[in-house]
């Protein structure tokens, strides 16, 4: 797993988050400058793509080959709406891009997310969430984001409470939302991965300036 570099944190004399302009050592890879969301459209809008088969394939064989696809179209959606309900109404599905994927979802500029869910995200293991977070990373940095949030699909938490689902993001980034300086000591953890719900790290970031307040009783 390849260790990215401590970011230092950010303080209050900062520019906002929105400008993603931090106090970060030159030259470190974990910050860009996010440009302006692509025009607002929920998911399952006409702009997405539907599967198509070729001729003479099979039912069960294009229903086999399109069973990731559609898995991964449902749990991103079902990210995206717990996003709007969390403080980020103009979070949306991004469209792939090859080996500069930018990430699955656009939380709100300035951050990305990559979303996975099946059996594969219910029963991932430690070697498969580093392997994710390293994908994560790479997106982020494609992006030009300033922060990437991997989330996990949860076993017995459906799509309706993806409030609930697991994302995992690194120790530095939860220092840096909490506006903590980087204390020396945890160097040997920076890039250790935190697992959290994803209704109580959009309560950071919104806290850090990032989306807008939920109304009343909408995150548990």
């Amino acid at each position: 797993m390849t260790a990215p570099t401590p970011r230092t944190a950010l303080t209050a004399g900062d520019n906002p988050p929105g400008d993603v302009k931090a106090n970060h050592p030159a030259g470190t890879p974990r910050r860009g400058t996010a440009g302006a969301p692509p025009a607002y459209s929920p998911p399952g809008s006409a702009g997405e793509a539907a599967p198509s088969s070729s001729p003479g394939d099979g039912a069960a064989g294009v229903k086999k080959r399109n069973k990731p696809k559609a898995i991964g179209t449902a749990t991103e959606t079902a990210a995206v709406r717990a996003l709007w309900r969390l403080g980020f109404p103009g979070a949306e599905r991004r469209a792939l891009r090859g080996r500069s994927d930018a990430g699955d979802i656009l939380v709100c500029p300035g951050i990305i997310a990559e979303v996975k869910g099946g059996e594969r995200a219910r029963n991932a293991t430690d070697l498969q969430i580093a392997s994710w977070l390293d994908e994560t990373e790479k997106e982020r940095l494609n992006a030009g984001a300033a922060y990437g949030l991997l989330i996990v699909q949860r076993r017995g938490i459906g799509a309706a409470n993806a409030d609930r689902w697991w994302v995992v993001v690194w120790v530095a980034t939860l220092l840096e939302l909490h506006r903590q300086d980087w204390m020396p000591e945890l160097a040997p953890w920076h890039d250790a991965p935190v697992r959290m719900r994803l209704d109580h790290l959009c309560r950071l970031l919104v806290n850090a300036g990032y989306g807008t307040p939920p109304p009343h009783g909408e995150a548990s």
